[in-house]
Formats: C-alpha cells, structure tokens, sequence
C-alpha cells in the first residue's frame, strides 16, 4: 500500500544521495589528483631547468679553468675533480639554491684569455678576477650578467677597447674596476647609460677622452 510505496521512494532518495555523494567524493578527488599532477609536473619542469642550469655553469666554468690555465692555478682545490658539486670549489660561492652568485679568484695566476661563455653566467652578482696575467679583449658577452653589481677585473694584461656592449646589459652593476690594464680608445658614450654604475676605476690605461653624463 501506502507504506510500502513511501518506504521504497524513501530508500530511493536515500540511494539517490549515496550516489550524489560518491559522485562529489570522486569529483574531489580528482581534481586534487589533477591538481597534484600539475604541481608534480611544475616540480619537474623547475627540476629539468635546474639540471640544465648546473650542466651549464659547470661547462662555463670547465671552459674558464681551460682558457686560464687552470692546472698552473696556485689554489684549484676541487676544481673540476669528479663527483663533487662546483658550489664546493676554491674561490666560488653559490646561493641557497645552489646557483652561482659569486667568483673569486684574486691573485691566482690565471693566464689566458677570458671565454666568451662566462656571459652566460646570468644568476653571477661578484666577479673579481683582479691580480692575475689574463689577457686579450675584454668579452662582449660579460654584458650579459644582468645581476652583477661588482665587476672586478683589474690588474691584468687586457688590451683592446672598452665594449659598448656592456651598456645596456649590465643593468645592476654599481662598480667597474679595470685599473692596471693595456686597455686604449676611447669611453664609449652609452656607458654614461650604465644608471646603477657607482663607481668606475680605470686608472692605469691606455683611455683617451671622457665619460659623459
């Protein structure tokens, strides 16, 4: 009768309601699934793009142990050695995350030429090089390192004009040393664009003219 009707409408709605809330349960669910597959596929796009940025420094910095004479280096304590990671090696410092923020390798007897793969050092903020018997122009590519605020790398043998380049690429610099070098021509004219720039020294050159605001 009645009854009969009435209890089986009510199991039905009961019935109807289990599956409305197992249809939200699995809607939670995958949408936490899909939103963890997400957060996983972020993690290992930042992993790819660390493992190709560490590829990276380690053969700029393979190249500049080269290109300098490295192995006739007075301190090249773990350089290059097999196995350990760069941010462990004489006169470098690396940030919390492990990317290469600073190079210091004063007064080492580093002979050569500079290669034109250390511009691709973009995370660098220090590069002092100074006292040593590097040689040859000075790279355009340093103009690369948009996060350097001291370029140091006075007292060597660089020879060659000042790159007009580093302008407009050196956008945090606040000091330029390159006292005690062969360097000749004249200051270029978009270096008074170098807007961060605190302090200049080129003492001890071959320079002609200057520096206008």
């Amino acid at each position: 009768g009645h009854y009969g009707r009435g209890l089986f409408i009510s199991r039905r709605k009961k019935t109807m309601r289990s599956h409305i809330f197992s249809l939200l349960v699995l809607i939670l669910a995958l949408t936490a699934l899909a939103a963890s597959a997400t957060h996983l596929r972020g993690q290992s796009e930042a992993s790819v793009d660390a493992q190709r940025t560490f590829a990276s420094t380690l053969s700029i910095l393979t190249d500049l142990y080269n290109s300098t004479n490295g192995h006739a280096w007075y301190n090249r304590q773990k350089w290059l050695e097999p196995q350990t990671f760069f941010c462990t090696w004489y006169g470098l410092t690396c940030d919390d995350n492990g990317l290469l923020t600073e190079i210091n390798l004063f007064q080492n007897n580093m002979r050569g030429t500079l290669p034109d793969s250390l511009g691709g050092l973009t995370h660098l903020q220090r590069l002092t090089l100074s006292f040593n018997s590097i040689s040859g122009p000075l790279p355009n590519s340093l103009g690369n390192l948009q996060n350097v605020t001291t370029l140091d790398l006075s007292y060597n043998s660089f020879s060659g004009a000042l790159p007009d380049a580093w302008a407009t690429g050196l956008s945090a610099v606040t000091h330029i040393d390159l006292t005690g070098n062969s360097i000749s021509g004249s200051l270029p004219s978009s270096w008074s664009k170098l807007a961060t720039l605190q302090s200049l020294s080129l003492d001890s050159n071959h320079l002609t003219g200057s520096l206008t605001a």
